[in-house]
């Protein structure tokens, strides 16, 4: 099943540039143009003083040369490759600190990730792992693929025509590209770094055959500069999303530069959005500065006047994408409150487990985009998938990333990703995470029945310390004149299904023996009927298991019920003046039940039920969100305990406000 789901994403990649637009639209930090503004301003241009100068060949003193997809060197479409520029910056969501020269006039980025125990919040940020591509972006001339998502992506354009690096040849000036780190300390230096500085990565282009190969005089300089925002330093909230600049010097002596045809502005990591930066976003139409693809007519191209540059200036709230962070809802993107954005303890919910979970039941992937749904939600780091087509990654989630988030709001990872190579912490310290589950079988000699309602248990075959996920088909079902309904979790997981497909999955945290009971399987189904189907696809913690026959036999059968305690729905549970929460629970037999509420410390919240008596079969109680004097509580965790005179069984919730 894994290799048939990556087939799948794969596939999914294939097709998504007929969406990708309106995808990118809606989800994660695309498209370009919402987190970039055009502006133009006066600065003069200065010629790059020093710098590490980019080489025409194979130099003894720099590795670093243009060369093709071949490794030759070429001095016309050549790229120069994996240059480091000496901080960490956030280019439209994404991390970046090395990047790719091209000689004809654009600059791609190469994206990273943190590891684990890295932070955003240290100055400098990480530590990272480069995301590896297959091959150096490099590409003809052809300045179209800007506007497309043909590679390059990721990439950034202050002058892309057809031009040509001159060394020696006779009767042609020079040409230079080199580039330089700065910096400055930084002018507002805070507590926790004192001795901060502002970097400034400059890429010139100078004296570069301009567009005509065959005209000597077609000559121009310009600059590529990436300002790191002063509030990277900031040690509360950072913002490490950097400005892009274009700068343009003079003309060659003759004043006869090809100016008509380049391309100027930059796309995001996939291509499917782009700022055309001829047009400024403070005067032009949206639509026309993001999706036109005019070309130059002038030098500069900010309309022939001297001592222009252009700046694409972030804009908005500041969503930095980190890949595996366990939001799968995007509640950075979306909620109201800005502590969310900093504190993963926040915007990591079992929401998002129950976003990752009900996507595998109904068999439709998370929006796979850099930034999206599945980026963040693939905790292990085992769902990414490059696409060459479109030179970036796409990302895919499974119900065991799920069983990942469930592990950190146990409290048993100390943060999310947690990539699959690392080892797992388990439940006790003197344990190891292990996973040594040989099947998932319904137990049918423990079925609670009521009425035409049948509960059957799933069980495991083996033992876990740590996160569990199971995903399953149910098949034959129909012949038996059985209802599949839908699932019943137990205190500590969560379940998901869509009936229609008879898929079920299950994300939990635990420590569970062989023959444990994981979840319930809700049928429907007539008096004395008896019902045989197949428990098919079956795949526990990402690997295939074998499948399992199921012979459920009720006419006359002496049935003995189960007590058991659902995750309460909705959850979380947003407070309001009419909003409440449902908990539900079974009994095997009339009870006298107390259901009780309390805050992470222990402390009693309200009594729900005090030893009220209850029938057998399922139950339900809701709760409002109050205290036992009538009180709204706090946003929060919250857990919630059901008692009989022989069972005892709790559970967890999440409170917003």
């Amino acid at each position: 099943m894994k290799q048939y789901q990556r087939a799948l994403a794969i596939l999914a990649t294939l097709a998504i540039g007929f969406v990708g637009t309106v995808r990118a639209q809606q989800f994660g930090v695309q498209p370009l143009g919402a987190n970039y503004s055009v502006q133009y301003v006066n600065v003069f241009y200065n010629p790059l003083a020093g710098g590490t100068v980019l080489p025409g060949g194979p130099d003894p003193n720099n590795p670093i040369f243009f060369r093709n997809f071949t490794g030759s060197i070429d001095m016309d479409d050549g790229t120069a490759d994996s240059i480091p520029v000496g901080f960490t910056f956030d280019y439209n969501g994404s991390l970046t600190n090395t990047v790719n020269i091209n000689i004809n006039g654009w600059v791609s980025f190469n994206l990273v990730d943190l590891v684990p125990g890295g932070s955003l919040q240290t100055t400098p940020p990480g530590p990272f792992t480069v995301k590896p591509v297959n091959g150096i972006p490099i590409t003809p001339a052809n300045n179209n693929t800007l506007f497309s998502s043909v590679l390059p992506n990721n990439c950034v354009a202050p002058y892309w025509g057809d031009h040509f690096y001159r060394t020696t040849e006779s009767g042609y000036h020079p040409s230079r590209i080199s580039y330089l780190t700065s910096s400055i300390p930084d002018p507002n230096p805070n507590k926790c770094n004192p001795f901060a500085r502002i970097h400034t990565f400059t890429v010139e282009w100078r004296d570069l055959n301009i567009n005509d190969k065959t005209n000597p005089n077609s000559i121009a300089s310009f600059q590529l500069l990436i300002h790191e925002n002063p509030l990277a330093n900031d040690c509360s909230a950072p913002d490490h999303r950097a400005i892009v600049e274009f700068q343009y010097g003079g003309e060659g002596s003759s004043g006869t530069v090809q100016t008509v045809g380049a391309a100027v502005g930059a796309n995001d990591s996939a291509g499917f959005t782009h700022i055309n930066a001829l047009f400024v976003t403070a005067s032009d139409p949206n639509s026309v500065a993001n999706n036109t693809s005019a070309r130059t007519t002038t030098w500069p191209p900010t309309s022939n006047l001297p001592g222009r540059a252009i700046d694409l200036i972030p804009q908005g709230r500041n969503v930095l994408a980190v890949w595996g962070d366990g939001d799968a809802d995007l509640s950075q993107v979306y909620s109201t409150n800005p502590q969310v954005r900093n504190n993963q303890s926040l915007f990591v919910t079992l929401n998002d487990a129950m976003t990752v979970l009900q996507a595998a039941a109904n068999g439709v992937p998370l929006d796979s985009i850099e930034g999206a749904n599945a980026f963040h939600g693939d905790c292990n780091h085992n769902g990414q998938v490059y696409n060459p087509t479109y030179g970036a990654y796409f990302y895919y989630t499974t119900p065991y990333d799920a069983a990942y988030i469930m592990m950190y709001l146990a409290g048993k990872l100390a943060q999310l990703p947690w990539p699959t190579p690392l080892p797992v912490p388990g439940f006790k310290s003197s344990d190891i995470h292990s996973t040594e589950v040989s099947g998932v079988v319904a137990d049918v000699s423990n079925v609670n029945v009521n009425g035409n309602t049948i509960l059957l248990p799933i069980t495991v075959r083996g033992n876990v310390n740590g996160p569990l996920s199971v995903q399953m088909d149910l098949k034959g079902l129909e012949a038996s004149g059985v209802q599949f309904v839908g699932t019943k979790s137990i205190g500590g997981g969560i379940m998901c299904s869509n009936a229609s497909l008879g898929r079920v999955t299950l994300a939990t945290s635990g420590e569970f023996a062989d023959g444990s009971t994981v979840g319930y399987l809700e049928l429907r189904a007539p008096a004395n009927t008896n019902a045989e189907f197949d428990l098919e696809n079956v795949q526990v913690n990402d690997v295939d298991l074998a499948p399992s026959h199921v012979a459920l036999k009720l006419s006359g059968a002496d049935v003995t019920g189960v007590n058991s305690l659902e995750q309460n729905a909705p959850n979380p549970f947003v407070v309001s003046v009419t909003g409440q929460t449902t908990i539900g629970f079974n009994l095997a037999q009339p009870e006298n039940v107390t259901l009780r509420v309390f805050d992470v410390l222990g402390h009693e919240v309200r009594t729900l039920l005090a030893g009220e008596g209850r029938t057998a079969g399922y139950n339900t109680m809701q709760w409002d969100g109050r205290d036992g004097n009538g009180n709204v509580v706090a946003a929060g965790t919250y857990y919630y305990q059901l008692t009989t005179p022989d069972f005892t069984q709790g559970a967890k919730m999440q409170v917003v406000r």
